[in-house]
Formats: C-alpha cells, structure tokens, sequence
C-alpha cells in the first residue's frame, strides 16, 4: 500500500446539476431589478446557463445606465436579491431536488480521502439559500462562487485553491456541471470534466465539448458514482471477482461482503484510515472493529501472549462464528485496537471471506454492514443502499451459505480464563 495520498475533488454546479430550482433565480433578479430600477424587466431575454449571477447583474446594468456598476450598487442590488431569493424558494412550485443526487453525494463524501464542493455562478448566500432548500448544505466544505469573480474560470481556480489548501496534498479534480460554460471553465484549469444533461442543455451539445464523461443525470445513483471515482467495473460484484475485491481491500478501499453471521463492511485490517472511514459510514465513531483471518495460524499472528484457554477455543470453534479478545501484535495499527491495546479476531467460515483474506495478504476489518441504531443485515438484499453508496465495492453472494443472522459470540480473557463480553452465535457455557 502507498503511503503517498491524492485527495479527490469533486466541485458541483448547483442549477440543472444538483436541484432545479424553478424559476426563482430569474424572477428574484426581475423583482430586485423593478423595486430598485422600475426599468421594465431586462432579464427576460438573458440565458443564465452557466453565468454568474454577477456577470449577468453587470451586463444589464451597463446596457441600461450605460456604464458598469459601483460596488455600492453592486451590493444594493445583491442584498434585495437575497432577501427576495429566500421570501420566494420557500414556497416555489418548481423547486426540486434532482433524482440520484443526494445518494452521489452521501457516496463520495463517504469516500476516502475525498471533498466535495462547489463550483457555481450563484453568489454564495444565494447558493446556500438553494441548497438549504434542498436540505444538501451540509455535503460541501469548500467551492467558489459568483462572488468571488464575475468570471466562471476564475472562480473554479478559486475553488480548486481552496480545495487544495483543505486537502494539504497533491489533489485531483473533477468538475461537475450541466453547461457549456461549466465545461470551458473546468477545461481552463485543467480539471476532468463530467457533464450531466439534466440542465436545460441537451446531451448532443455538451457531447461537443468533449468532457471525460457525460452522463443523462444521475438517476442511476451506482453509475454516476462509477463514473465519478473513476472505478472500473461498477459498484455490485458477484464472489466470481475475488481478484479485484482483493485489489480494493490492498488498496485501502473499502467493502460490502457475506459472511456466515451478518453482511459485513471492512478492508484492509492493517489501515487506520479504513478504519476511521468505516466508522464514518456507519454513523459511530467508536464502534468496535473485528479482524477476520483466513485461518487459525494467521488468526493468532495478530495476537500476542495468547491465553492458553484462547488457543484452545480457537483449535475448537475455528472456522466459526466465535470472537476471541487477546492481546494485539505490534503489527496492529492503535486505531484497530480495543481496550487494554487488545484486538478481536476471528476466522470465519464464509469460503469466499476466508479466501479474500488469503488473496489480500492481511486481515479484514468486520463490523456489521448498518447505519448505527439500524437493524444489521444478514443477506444483500438488507443491506442500505446508503451504505452501497459510500463503498468501493459491494460482493452479492447469490448462493448463499446460510447467514445466521446472529452477531459472533465474544470471549476476552481475564486471568487466562474465558470471559463472555457477548453473546451471539455460539452459546460457549452450553458447549462446555
């Protein structure tokens, strides 16, 4: 695994990519235009695909009075604009959040070592009015803005420098957008380029400005974000591609697999980093993580001063759904470790669990595949798309191996003696 880290970037335009927001941009611009001018209304004929909410204010301005804007009428025009955005978005018939997008962007910024933010002509507050809106502010941690420059180019330099400086690596960006100008714009500094057609452009337009990918929208959720991380194969796999789920898990990518209790979530059992992202996905900082090994032998190379009570269980129970807490190798990262610098193992029964391990070279990082407080799944079919959403990977086990539906049995050790922490598959005092 490479310890150098690139950051994805992902920047959205906002209009006809993430939400359509009915006509409230263009009849907020006409109402702030006749209660501070009275001059009719001179935006009607104005295209604003793709333009900055400034660069269209300026235009008119100078072709009614004849010269360009001060800065105090800039921001006279711009307060009024505001206050009518939010007065009108409120209650817009129109309004509506694109299909797919909210799933697109719970994916990626689930994902590792990944920002998400913006890239639109819409002023800031008018851009964090849409998105409150549409309930998605909460998605983005960077962008630029039609106030930052009146200039679409310049504005994606800005948003790919703030990107950069958040990031603290090297970086690679992708913009996303509907227009024309959004592809230009994303050209000119040199990002990757994805379109959608969900604007007001069609597909055969922007197919001419040869983005990387261009997509009809992003109603097919799993095939947008394909598309987006640029993972080849899609999101689904069958247990046929042991080969590229063993690439993933080596490359610190994160899985969806069967096991023989419940549908698990994991990767590498060696990566803090896939440990700190599987927290996040689950929603619980602080849930425990199990290792699967792919055999006894490897089972207990994570270990040390290993209970002579703890090797014999595992002679007995392994392969099975039987956890054991021991003390943790040095070999374990300290984020992977529980209490007492202790790690929980287990060798599970599921042939293709047990074969990924092998195929990987290390440990698999376990924990039940559900948001926290939501009922863990025992088949794919239960499994939250949410979840699928933010994976690199999701293995469906078609034939199934009789997923008990029951969490491991848990035993640590106190003075060299079993102790149950929980109860689960295996009920050990009954098999005594």
């Amino acid at each position: 695994m490479s310890d150098q880290v690139v950051t994805k970037v992902f920047l959205f335009d906002i209009d006809g990519t993430l939400l359509m927001a009915g006509g409230c941009g263009r009849s907020s611009f006409i109402g702030t235009w006749a209660a501070l001018h009275g001059q009719g209304s001179p935006f009607d004929t104005i295209d604003f695909t793709g333009r900055t909410d400034t660069s269209v204010f300026a235009q008119v301005f100078s072709e009614v009075y004849k010269r360009p804007p001060t800065t105090a009428e800039t921001e006279a025009f711009f307060d009024s604009y505001h206050a009518l955005l939010k007065e009108k978005i409120q209650t817009a018939p129109r309004f509506r959040l694109l299909p797919g997008v909210r799933e697109v962007l719970a994916g990626l910024t689930a994902g590792r070592d990944c920002i998400v933010g913006l890239v639109t002509g819409n002023t800031r507050e008018g851009a964090m009015t849409k998105l409150k809106r549409a309930d998605l502010e909460g998605f983005f941690s960077c962008g630029g803005f039609g106030s930052d420059s009146p200039d679409r180019a310049t504005l994606t330099g800005i948003a790919i420098e703030r990107a950069a400086r958040l990031a603290g690596t090297a970086i690679e960006t992708t913009v996303i957008g509907d227009s024309l100008l959004d592809a230009a714009a994303a050209r000119a500094n040199g990002a990757r380029i994805v379109l959608v057609a969900s604007g007001g452009t069609p597909s055969s337009l922007l197919a001419g400005a040869m983005p990387d990918e261009l997509l009809e929208g992003m109603d097919d959720w799993e095939k947008a974000l394909q598309c987006l991380r640029g993972h080849p194969g899609g999101l689904r796999a069958t247990t046929e591609e042991l080969d590229r789920a063993a690439r993933i898990v080596r490359n610190e990518g994160v899985i969806l697999y069967p096991t023989s209790t419940l549908y698990g979530i994991g990767g590498s059992g060696l990566s803090e980093r896939v440990a700190t992202r599987v927290r996040n996905i689950k929603n619980k900082p602080d849930t425990p993580l199990i290792l699967l090994a792919a055999d006894t032998e490897n089972a207990l190379e994570l270990g040390r001063n290993i209970p002579e009570a703890a090797r014999a269980l595992a002679q007995r129970f392994w392969p099975g759904p039987l956890t054991l807490v021991f003390p943790a190798a040095d070999l374990i990262p300290t984020g992977l470790r529980g209490p007492g610098d202790t790690i929980a193992v287990r060798v599970d029964p599921h042939p293709w669990t047990r074969a990924l391990c092998a195929r990987a070279g290390c440990p698999l990082i376990s924990t039940s595949a559900n948001i926290s407080g939501e009922p863990p799944p025992a088949t794919a079919g239960e499994v939250d798309p949410r979840l699928i959403a933010a994976s690199d990977m999701f293995v469906i086990d078609d034939a199934s191996n009789g997923a008990i539906g029951l969490p491991s049995t848990i035993i640590g050790f106190f003075n060299g003696e079993p102790v149950v922490i929980r109860q689960g598959a295996i009920d050990i005092m009954r098999q005594e």
